[in-house]
This record gives C-alpha cells, structure tokens and sequence, in this order.
C-alpha cells in the first residue's frame, strides 16, 4: 500500500495487461479521486494526449511507445509518465507523489519512468529521446 493508502484497482492492471497485447499498446491515463485510483483516458494517441491533460492537475501516464532498438528493430516499451505540473496545489503534488509507487511496482514491464511537468514534453520526440538515453541507446537524441 502506498503512504497515501491509495492503491491501483485490479481492473486497471487487467486493462493494461489487455491492451499491452494488442497492436498499440496500452495507452492509459489514471488520476486520483479522494481515495481512489482511476482510469481516466484509455486508447488517446501521443499526439493528442497533451490536449486531454488539465493544467493544474499531476496525472500518471503509462504508454507503449516505439523504440528503435540496437538492432535497428522497432520495440514497444513501456513508459511510466509523472506528468506533474508546478501549478498544481503541493497537496496534490504531495499525493501523486507518494502514489506513484502502486503502478511502477504493479505494472509489469516498465522500461522507463519519466516525470514531466509541461504538456509540451509530452511528445513522442521528447520521449524517445528520454527513453533511449535511459536504455543506453544513441539513436542522435
């Protein structure tokens, strides 16, 4: 259980396992509630996910995003993202916080774990960049 003694539901660790099987990937967005963890967006491009996020609000991200590999063969990896605006209130902030460890120790296979705090780095540029430089990959990045 995490400090804040939220957990992550069942559900959305089925729902990652069965979305990871398919041809993209899983692309979920979860927020917390008072005392909830919750699916908020499911199945949101990159391209649009940054429009879907609020301002002010830390929301976690986890995305299966491709990666060109060493052997020059495209992966998905899987991507835990901490978006966490600086506009968000420091109780909130506090909370995600304190949280984040239900999904990187819940969601099996996460290669990289990245804390963003502007919509605008929410790219798959920005990403692949971090992704690559964390998995020791130059790929020009």
């Amino acid at each position: 259980m995490s400090l804040s003694g939220i957990r992550i539901p069942p559900e959305v660790i089925d729902k990652f396992e069965t979305d990871r099987m398919g041809d993209d990937g899983a692309r979920m967005v979860l927020k917390l509630t008072d005392d909830n963890m919750v699916l908020e967006h499911d199945g949101i491009p990159l391209e649009s996910l940054a429009g879907k996020l609020p301002e002010a609000e830390p929301r976690y991200i986890i995305y299966d995003v491709p990666i060109q590999n060493r052997a020059n063969l495209t992966d998905l990896k899987t991507v835990f993202i901490l978006y966490m605006p600086m506009t968000s209130p420091v109780r909130m902030r506090m909370m995600y916080s304190s949280t984040k460890a239900q999904i990187t120790n819940n969601i099996r296979g996460i290669t990289t774990t990245i804390q963003v705090e502007e919509t605008n780095d929410i790219n798959l540029d920005y990403i692949t960049g971090k992704v690559n430089k964390q998995q020791g990959i130059n790929n020009n990045y």
